[in-house]
């Protein structure tokens, strides 16, 4: 673990506050996870809503290729990060100056999205088979199994749910990037640091 010591200022007076930040490993599974986010996220819109309508360009199944690959990827780092976040000494306590509800909902707004994290690729791996795709290629290194028979209509169903999900999460992450923003510029108060000093 880190010690970070980050001068913030006060209306009353100016204090240095020692404060112990994520673990390595942790720090590189959160900003891998938003790189991995954007890019799987970015390639899914391009490849369902760029307006093709019947004429679509050969590099769209290379797009939902990326897109399923990513999703795994993400599945797979977002486990791992609660593993680590279960068995890893943890970072420093919120400060004592942010009031007890904001930390109720910075909490719940992190359950919220692991939960979706996980729930949102695993939706699109079962609508993907539903769909008759059998095996789902992982960057050519393998294939995911298929976990459920061929149902089309399910799967234009659960298509439409992960739609929902991944929309609810970007909401989730402009939030978190909101609030890490307001930590960082005006509380100063050494909460964004946990996540970025080495």
């Amino acid at each position: 673990m880190a010690d970070l010591t980050i001068k913030t200022t006060d209306w009353k007076m100016r204090e240095v506050i020692d404060m112990r930040g994520h673990s390595l490993p942790i720090r590189i599974i959160h900003w891998l996870t938003a790189v991995i986010f954007i890019a799987m996220i970015s390639a899914g819109i391009i490849m369902v809503d760029a307006g093709w309508g019947d004429n679509f360009p050969p590099f769209r199944g290379q797009l939902y290729d990326f897109h399923r690959g990513m999703g795994f990827v993400l599945l797979i780092l977002v486990l791992i990060r609660i593993v680590l976040k279960l068995t890893t000494p943890a970072a420093s306590p919120l400060p004592a100056s942010i009031p007890p509800m904001q930390q109720k909902i910075a909490k719940l707004t992190h359950v919220l999205l692991y939960a979706a994290l996980i729930v949102h690729p695993l939706l699109g791996w079962y609508a993907t088979n539903m769909w008759g795709v059998a095996n789902i290629p992982v960057f050519g290194l393998f294939n995911l199994p298929m976990l459920v028979e061929k149902n089309r209509e399910m799967g234009e169903f659960l298509l439409e749910i992960h739609g929902w999900v991944g929309l609810a999460i970007g909401v989730l992450v402009v939030l978190h990037i909101l609030a890490a923003l307001h930590h960082l510029l005006i509380k100063k108060d050494g909460v964004f640091q946990r996540m970025t000093r080495t």
